[in-house]
């Protein structure tokens, strides 16, 4: 922490950004979403394009400023032109939720593809539930399993739970309950609460 407040004050955009984090996550510093949202328009100007993406999830959830949707959409859009990974899937959750834009399935579909050709695990998720619900394309749940299966590799618990309810569900693959615990364990390992009430009810030893 005081190394990023003394690089921070010699003007280093990655410090800066990365103080902004420490507030908004309590790291170090007493929480405090006001200064996060304060540092990281200062590292946004100096180029910064997660302090772009951070200002977009501010906006999106009202932290240190009053929720709006408009604002989220423009940052997230802006971060994403900049080439951030997560602004793909955040411009994907926009779509889907209708957050500062008009709910279109098929554009959300479009960047949840775009940030998983990246490798990101919650765009990977998010296109295996489209695809299990059928979700601006066609229902497939093979292709559900496939990017679960993805996700999962990752080390996401979401994916890692849903694999798993793939296989204890015999959901495009032959049902496998010793596969379904593995997976539902890892997540539950890992805090996921479904996962968690999984293991003490339906694997309970």
């Amino acid at each position: 922490m005081r190394y990023y407040k003394k690089a921070a004050e010699q003007g280093h955009m990655e410090a800066i950004c990365n103080l902004g984090v420490c507030y908004n996550n309590g790291e170090g510093v007493e929480q405090d979403y006001t200064k996060s949202l304060h540092y990281m328009k200062i590292a946004a100007e100096l180029g910064d394009e997660m302090a772009v993406h951070n200002i977009g999830v501010s906006y999106k959830n009202g932290e240190g400023v009053e929720k709006d949707g408009a604002k989220a959409y423009e940052y997230f859009k802006k971060a994403a032109d900049m080439g951030y990974i997560n602004s793909l899937y955040e411009l994907g959750e926009c779509y889907s939720e209708g957050i500062g834009v008009e709910k279109n399935e098929q554009k959300a579909l479009e960047y949840y593809r775009l940030a998983a050709e990246k490798d990101n695990s919650d765009a990977l998720c998010a296109l295996a539930y489209c695809y299990c619900k059928g979700l601006g394309v066609e229902k497939d749940l093979a292709m559900t399993f496939k990017y679960y299966q993805m996700a999962a590799e990752q080390g996401d618990p979401d994916g890692q739970y849903n694999l798993g309810k793939c296989y204890e569900n015999g959901e495009s693959v032959p049902v496998d309950m010793e596969k379904a615990k593995y997976w539902i364990k890892l997540a539950a390992e890992q805090g996921d609460e479904d996962a968690i009430e999984e293991m003490e009810n339906t694997f309970k030893d």
